[in-house]
């Protein structure tokens, strides 16, 4: 996944946003503009500042159209020599070391999934995809009661699994993820 395209990114971002209570972490960005992929304005301006200081370094530059406005698409990999101190710094502080921890099981769950299949899975995640939501109207990604149906589904597979044991939270994110893959493959 390396480099990996800022729409994959937005999409992650979404994702990650939208387990976060899996791992009872608070949801950053409670409500999302829907478009075709997810696309967070606030992202992407971090996204550039990162660029500006060399933390993430951008390749293949050009501009897509997507839902009537362009958009930058761009592939983006890591610093490794700047970023390196920076997580290291980040996991000493133990709530950001529980954030660094989840974001990478994410990342992780999302491999699997591959470049091709990032691009197509917001459109099969139960909180994205619903269908009630039209394309220019907002997500609400943090309702007021309950979770929202991404989460409920990943916590679904932990009542799933009965007697055969208890699921860890990263356990949860990976049979989510193995389950929109299952759905990209048969769509």
């Amino acid at each position: 996944m390396i480099p990996m395209s800022v729409l994959d990114v937005h999409t992650i971002a979404f994702l990650a946003d939208a387990l976060a209570p899996v791992w009872n972490l608070p949801i950053i960005d409670g409500q999302i503009l829907k478009r075709r992929r997810p696309y967070y304005p606030t992202l992407q301006k971090e996204l550039d500042f990162m660029v500006a200081v060399g933390i993430v370094s951008p390749s293949k530059i050009e501009y897509i159209q997507d839902d009537s406005q362009w958009l930058l698409d761009t592939n983006y990999r890591l610093n490794r020599e700047i970023a390196t101190p920076i997580l290291r710094a980040a996991q000493e502080f133990g709530a950001h070391y529980q954030e660094l921890e989840f974001v990478t099981e994410v990342v992780y769950a999302f491999s699997s999934v591959g470049s091709e299949g990032i691009p197509r899975i917001s459109g099969f995640d139960a909180t994205y995809s619903n269908r009630m939501i039209d394309i220019g109207r907002m997500i609400n990604v943090d309702p007021d009661q309950g979770n929202n149906p991404t989460t409920s589904v990943a916590l679904r597979f932990r009542k799933l699994l009965g007697s055969l044991g208890r699921a860890t939270s990263s356990e949860l994110i990976h049979l989510y993820v193995k389950e929109l893959y299952g759905r990209l493959n048969v769509a």
